[in-house]
């Protein structure tokens, strides 16, 4: 919400483009891909969304798993103030399992954000952060890693950074990833079977 502030505006003359840039790689669609040089200041737009992406990764939690857990810990804390059974076990158990996120070392769907953040598509605007783009090199970083490309993943520069920054091997970081994808799953399932403990609770379909 809060990047919006710092947008730059289209039309500015002095900001860099595209060609400013340094190629980095091609994806598997044939897109190329380009990063910052160290010589370049970094978009206001893009630094803005990197903090908020990062926020996130200390969190453990993307924006989506969160507000499933808060809309279940919502809902029945208003079903314990009208009598429910159960209600409250089951919004603390929501609240305990946002704050157990907090200990998860690596979310990979945050780290694909984090990567997407930094680099630049062909017919991007280098300035802004778009949703859209940034869902779109999401999926090609997804179909990367899932045609056996995590080592060319790992070795990106803002991957290898914070690695080295927390201590991590190319192995370590790999089996970090593999659980992050397992405990999502864990997470999704949790959230499933507390919603189903609340339609058992109230007898209603919703």
């Amino acid at each position: 919400m809060f990047t919006k502030i710092f947008k730059r505006h289209k039309s500015d003359p002095s900001a860099p483009t595209i060609k400013d840039l340094e190629y980095t790689f091609t994806d598997d669609d044939g897109v190329r891909w380009f990063r910052f040089p160290t010589t370049l200041q970094f978009p206001l737009d893009r630094h803005a969304k990197r903090a908020d992406i990062i926020g996130w990764m200390s969190a453990g939690l993307t924006n989506t798993e969160l507000n499933k857990l808060l809309t279940i810990a919502e809902s029945e804390l208003e079903a314990l103030v009208r009598g429910e059974k159960g209600s409250l076990s089951r919004a603390a158990a929501a609240i305990m399992e946002a704050k157990n996120r907090q200990s998860l070392a690596l979310h990979h769907e945050l780290m694909y954000q984090f990567i997407a953040v930094h680099y630049v598509i062909e017919g991007e605007n280098i300035n802004i952060v778009s949703d859209h783009i940034m869902d779109k090199k999401i999926e090609a970083l997804k179909k990367m890693v899932a045609g056996g490309r995590l080592l060319d993943f790992f070795q990106l520069p803002e991957v290898t950074n914070i690695c080295n920054t927390i201590g991590l091997s190319s192995d370590e970081f790999q089996m970090l990833w593999s659980e992050s994808i397992a405990q999502m799953k864990v997470l999704n399932q949790k959230i499933n079977y507390l919603k189903s403990l609340k339609l058992t609770s109230a007898g209603v379909k919703i």
